[in-house]
C-alpha cells in the first residue's frame, strides 16, 4: 500500500511538472493550488534554496553573490527579487528564511555597525539555525571585506569572499548542505 501510495505521488508530481511546462512553472501551480501564492516552495529541481541576509549598503557585492550562485545551480533568495510586488516585505523576508535550506550572512564593516531590520532578519536566521540538527551546516557567514565577526556568529566558521578562494570554500559549504538535505544539483557534481 505504501508502495502504491508513493507511485501515484510520483504520477501525480510528474504530471504537474510535465503539464506546466518546467519546474518553475509547477511550483506556481503548487503555490496557486494551495492559494498561497508567493511563498516560495524549495524544489530539489531547482537547486539548494540560500537566503542571502544582507544590509542594503552591500547590495552590489549580494547581487555578484546571487549571479554565482545561480551559475553553480543553486536558487539564491535575495529579496529584490523574491518579494513580490504589494506584500508585506517582513513576513515574506520571514517566509524566505523558513523555506532556505541554508543562510548565507554577508559581514561587512557596515553590516557590523548596522542597526534595524537586518538584526532582526539576523536573530530570526540564529532562531531558525537552533532548530536544525547539532553540526547541520545552515548559517554561512561569509565575509565581504576585512571586518569583524559577530558575537552572534563567533563560533561558526566564516569564509572570506574576498579571498582568492572565497567562491570556492563557499561552494563546499553549499555542497555540503545540499548532501545534508538530500538535494542533487548541478553544483553537487561540479568539482565536489
Amino acid at each position: 500500500a505504501s508502495l502504491l501510495a508513493f507511485l501515484n505521488l510520483v504520477i501525480f508530481c510528474g504530471a504537474i511538472v510535465f503539464g506546466a511546462g518546467s519546474p518553475q512553472s509547477a511550483g506556481r501551480l503548487i503555490q496557486w493550488a494551495a492559494g498561497r501564492p508567493g511563498i516560495p516552495i524549495p524544489s530539489p529541481a531547482n537547486g539548494l534554496v540560500v537566503f542571502l541576509c544582507h544590509c542594503s549598503e552591500d547590495k552590489a557585492a549580494v547581487r555578484e553573490i546571487d549571479r554565482l550562485l545561480k551559475a553553480d545551480g543553486f536558487q539564491p533568495w535575495l529579496d529584490e527579487d523574491d518579494i513580490f510586488p504589494a506584500r508585506m516585505w517582513d513576513k515574506e523576508i520571514q517566509r524566505g528564511l523558513r523555506a532556505s535550506h541554508a543562510v548565507i550572512v554577508c559581514l561587512s564593516k557596515t553590516f557590523a555597525r548596522k542597526e534595524g531590520y537586518v538584526r532582526k532578519e539576523l536573530r530570526y536566521a540564529i532562531d531558525l539555525a537552533g532548530e536544525k540538527p547539532d553540526g547541520a551546516v545552515f548559517l554561512i557567514p561569509v565575509r565581504l571585506q576585512e571586518c569583524e565577526i559577530l558575537a552572534s556568529l563567533a563560533e561558526v566558521q566564516f569564509i572570506d569572499w574576498f579571498k582568492h578562494d572565497g567562491h570556492e570554500k563557499l561552494l563546499r559549504a553549499l555542497r555540503e548542505r545540499a548532501k545534508e538535505v538530500g538535494i542533487e544539483s548541478a553544483a553537487s557534481n561540479a568539482t565536489a
